[in-house]
């Protein structure tokens, strides 16, 4: 099974060819798309899945970043015959069952450890050549020297939290930011969403300090000894792990601040 990897677009860096460990990142939003054959078009909802690559295997980017590998573009069906379906088995290294048939989410497949190959694959009139998915299988350690799974770096920003295209960038965005003052200045960490607990769904900066520091100390802690013991850690984890870290650094720095405030004498 081909599967693209990558744009078309010149400027993007093509992921290396090879096998290595990888890990699932992202499940892109259902987005429509128009097919014509015969004259009769026909609409669909497509989706893909994004692989983040072991840098010990294909290295990184200039920017110090793993690769990534998108999927080819998968309808919202589970046919027996679908493309979507045949992936899923290779994926899992396994059929679904008759449960997740009837209603599977996708969404539990975010951190999924696999296996995965990479080959160059030139275009039909031989102009380029595309990074391309050629095979994939669950990752399993006992297979591989007791290896442990790859997990994600926590640098890839999931589609759905992306900001939209047209969003305004450079002077036009500084001109822009009197429209949208709450996200004026916002760091990554700050606009992290949270995904456990009572403040599911909510924003990083929309918690109070109390809130803040009962995760990094009640949910964190459970988190790393999840790692320990061989769990699986999906890529919201590591998000919400990474952006507390940040959170109780930028608290500490602000309690610095003000007891420095409070040690200088106030002439009157």
């Amino acid at each position: 099974m081909i599967l693209s990897a990558n744009t078309t677009n010149s400027s993007f860096e093509k992921a290396p060819k090879g096998m290595g460990r990888a890990v699932i990142v992202d499940i892109t939003p259902p987005e429509e798309v128009i097919s014509n054959f015969n004259g009769k078009e026909t609409k669909r909802k497509v989706f893909s899945i994004v692989f983040e690559l072991d840098p010990e295997a294909f290295g990184t980017r200039t920017n110090g970043e793993p690769y990534n590998a998108w999927s080819r573009k998968f309808t919202l069906t589970l046919d027996e015959r679908s493309n979507t379906r045949q992936f899923l088995r290779s994926v899992l290294g396994r059929d679904l069952t008759a449960q997740e048939l009837q209603a599977f989410d996708a969404e539990t497949l975010i951190g999924f450890p696999v296996e995965i190959m990479i080959a160059h694959t030139p275009s039909k009139d031989g102009s380029t050549t595309y990074a391309t998915i050629a095979s994939v299988a669950p990752w399993i350690p006992e297979n591989n020297g007791g290896k442990p799974a790859y997990t994600p770096s926590g640098k890839f920003v999931r589609k759905q939290d992306r900001p939209p295209k047209d969003a305004p960038t450079g002077a036009k965005a500084a001109y822009r930011r009197a429209d949208v003052p709450e996200d004026a200045g916002r760091e990554d960490w700050q606009r992290c969403k949270i995904h456990v607990g009572n403040f599911k769904g909510s924003t990083l900066d929309s918690l109070d300090e109390e809130a803040i520091m009962n995760l990094y100390n009640r949910w964190l802690p459970t988190l790393s000894a999840r790692q320990a013991a061989g769990e699986r850690i999906s890529a919201d984890d590591n998000r919400l792990a990474g952006a507390l870290e940040k959170a109780k650094a930028a608290l500490d720095a602000a309690k610095t601040a003000e007891q420095s405030a409070e040690d200088v004498d106030t002439p009157y």
